[in-house]
């Protein structure tokens, strides 16, 4: 959130890289301490291991079917057992998945999201995978701006591999919202929590005519109609009215405030004196769960200290500032 360069799925996140798992003992013994991890973390009450939500695995074998590597493909539901979903990217070639095979997009867990290739055009790319009963949804995967390796930023590269991270980044992201249900229920039955979040996920999905009758969602990844899936899940609120921005303090009369709301309604902006005289009302319409921006014309207003409030029937926020 610097202003700079790339934004992704997440700021706030903390990412474990594992390097060096070409070999299929290799990725095992990966799962493995991925699942470990978690576990601890479980039996631990957080003391311990790590909160792990995600795996991401931007690579496979086309052409094989789980049965022909039956512990690599089992370690998905073992990872689910303790909460964690993973995310494989298909084949970056034009196969049906559901016929010839792919590893590990193949494989029947309940706990794994496989993913294929959508373009800027939203159209599945014609050399990408699919598979109505083993490829789950579509994700951006091609030009995707992003860092690259001589610290700088730019398109570099194309494939499935960049589609599956989006959906990844997605399953942190719900985790990340402020719901105590999917909190309470992470805590006490964390596979239940898992398998929810993937729902949240693949009936979130936008509609999309390349995809229908070539994945079990029909969609791409949409994290506006997935959040909203969330949303229902957790009651209708997520958060807590927040005020990210609020400048220049003091101001000429122009404010700019930016904002996150935790419901789809109106919010009631006033402007009050020290003698809490009501000398300026709005309204806002806010952006489902991203920070907004309302620039605020004050400028009739005389020099001296005020108070802006911002309010809704369960929040309020109010700030002190200055006109000069």
């Amino acid at each position: 959130n610097n202003e700079t360069g790339v934004a992704g799925i997440n700021w706030n996140v903390k990412i474990l890289i594992i390097s060096g798992a070409d070999y299929n003992h290799e990725i095992i013994e990966a799962y493995t301490y991925i699942r470990d991890l978690r576990r601890r973390y479980n039996e631990t009450n957080g003391q311990e291991g790590a909160f792990i939500v995600a795996t991401n695995a931007s690579f496979g074998i086309n052409e094989r079917f789980c049965s022909d590597l039956p512990v690599w493909g089992a370690m998905y539901d073992s990872l689910g057992v303790e909460g964690v979903l993973s995310v494989g990217a298909t084949t970056n070639s034009n196969l049906n998945v559901d016929i010839v095979g792919d590893m590990p997009t193949s494989c029947p867990s309940d706990y794994l999201m496989t993913v294929t290739n959508t373009d800027e055009a939203d159209i599945k790319v014609a050399g990408a995978g699919y598979g109505l009963t083993t490829i789950d949804i579509g994700a951006p995967g091609q030009n995707i701006f992003s860092t690259l390796s001589n610290n700088d930023y730019g398109t570099n590269g194309d494939g499935t591999s960049f589609a599956a991270p989006h959906v990844t980044g997605a399953i942190g992201l719900l985790y990340s919202l402020p719901c105590m249900d999917l909190a309470e229920l992470a805590r006490d039955k964390p596979a239940d929590a898992a398998l929810l979040v993937k729902d949240f996920i693949l009936n979130g999905a936008a509609e999309n005519e390349s995809l229908a009758g070539r994945t079990v969602s029909g969609g791409r990844l949409d994290l506006g109609g997935t959040m909203n899936e969330m949303r229902t899940y957790c009651g209708g609120v997520v958060g807590e009215l927040g005020v990210a921005v609020f400048s220049p303090n003091p101001t000429d009369g122009f404010l700019s405030v930016k904002f996150s709301t935790p419901v789809l309604a109106n919010y009631s902006i006033n402007v009050y004196n020290t003698l809490g005289q009501l000398i300026h009302t709005g309204t806002l319409e806010p952006a489902d769960y991203f920070i907004d921006n309302v620039e605020l014309d004050l400028s009739h207003l005389s020099n001296g200290t005020y108070f802006l409030s911002i309010s809704s029937v369960r929040d309020v926020y109010t700030h002190k500032f200055v006109v000069y």
